[in-house]
């Protein structure tokens, strides 16, 4: 795996007031599926500030394969823990 340091201070595309209602919809409804409807992810969080962190940080490589890319526009989006398995998590900047 690539060690990485991300900086502690997330992007500005997951401060947004959508993606941080994602959030805190995605942690109640893990919390509670039955009661709790299923949130929808948002669609624009994948934007320029993020894979300008992901190449700063990540060095453009995949952190499971260290498969290289240009850069991380070239990239899919993923996660240690599979999103299937804690949707919360998915634009969970830790």
């Amino acid at each position: 795996m690539v060690r990485i340091a991300r900086p502690a201070t997330p992007p500005a595309a997951l401060a947004q007031a959508t993606v941080q209602k994602f959030i805190a919809a995605s942690a109640a409804y893990k919390a509670n599926p039955a009661t709790a409807p299923k949130p929808k992810r948002p669609s624009g969080y994948r934007t320029s500030d993020l894979l300008a962190v992901f190449d700063a940080h990540f060095h453009a490589k995949c952190y499971l394969t260290e498969q290289k890319f240009g850069n991380s526009y070239e990239m899919d989006v993923d996660h240690f823990v599979p999103v299937s398995h804690d949707p919360s998590r998915v634009l969970d900047w830790t």
